[in-house]
């Protein structure tokens, strides 16, 4: 892999839950960690929902393989500056080297 392709940093968040003051579930998203990545945008679809105009960009988020990142799962998302991506599927191993690690993600703006 070319380190020249990871030259944005993310940050991997994970959903917990918790009780408020009234004992009710309160979703809150936690850092796991930080790396280095390759952000790529790869297409996206503009449709129309609820009166509004809304869109989705699908992307390809690339990171070294580490043991940081290989329990990250379809369940937890991504962050890169104010942007947040979900993660669409489980992350893909190239090659099945645990070099790099492939994220299909979509990132949905309203």
């Amino acid at each position: 892999m070319r380190a020249g392709r990871l030259n944005q940093r993310i940050t991997f968040q994970r959903r917990t839950e918790s009780l408020d003051a009234y004992r009710e579930d309160v979703g809150t998203w936690t850092d796991l960690v930080e790396v280095a990545a390759g952000v790529e945008p790869i297409r996206g679809k503009e449709f129309f929902a609820a009166l509004q105009v809304q869109s989705d960009i699908t992307t390809l988020i690339v990171v070294r393989y580490s043991s940081d990142v290989s329990g990250i799962t379809a369940k937890d998302r991504i962050v890169h500056g104010s942007d947040t991506y979900d993660i669409a599927g489980p992350p893909i191993n190239v090659n099945s080297r645990n070099k790099e690690l492939h994220f299909m993600c979509i990132q949905h703006s309203r």
